[in-house]
């Protein structure tokens, strides 16, 4: 199985971008990972709830044509412990899933209405978070997966 992670937002941060690559570096031992950051044209002068839909149209737009699994990072999923996530992790291994798409949303986050199915959601934190600061969060925490299914000692 390979990981695609899909950004929406802005590359802006040295430190955490330099933290983010270092993290993917070590996950392609584990799990072949790919981050790519889109940055959507929209205007931010209209209402939030059309600035969601444009954004999320637009990640849509870059969604590849082979089947994948879509999870999205969202404040009303579902939250998982390392542990949790590395055995999700490895339950699609186990299944014919070749790729998992991970959507990080725009600021606004995502408007629904516009999957055209309901994608499967997950908390990463309870606090409000720079995005640039979640991607390196979640790339350590799927560094973390890669090492607890491997028995390593990364994770105590």
């Amino acid at each position: 199985m390979k990981i695609k992670i899909i950004a929406l937002g802005k590359r802006n941060d040295p430190f955490l971008k330099e933290e983010v690559l270092m993290y993917l570096e070590r996950l392609q031992h584990y799990i072949p990972t790919e981050l790519v950051v889109l940055e959507p044209k929209v205007n931010q002068h209209l209402p939030i709830s059309q600035i969601k839909q444009e954004e999320t149209k637009f990640f849509l737009q870059n969604l590849p044509d082979q089947p994948y699994k879509l999870l999205l990072l969202d404040e009303r999923g579902k939250g998982k412990s390392s542990i949790e996530l590395a055995n999700y992790i490895d339950s699609l291994q186990q299944t014919a899933v070749k790729q998992l798409i991970i959507g990080i949303g725009g600021s606004y986050g995502w408007h629904f209405d516009v999957f055209p199915t309901k994608p499967t959601l997950l908390k990463i934190s309870d606090f409000v978070l720079p995005h640039q600061m979640v991607r390196l969060i979640l790339v350590e925490q799927l560094y973390r997966a890669g090492t607890i299914l491997k028995n390593e000692n990364y994770h105590h």
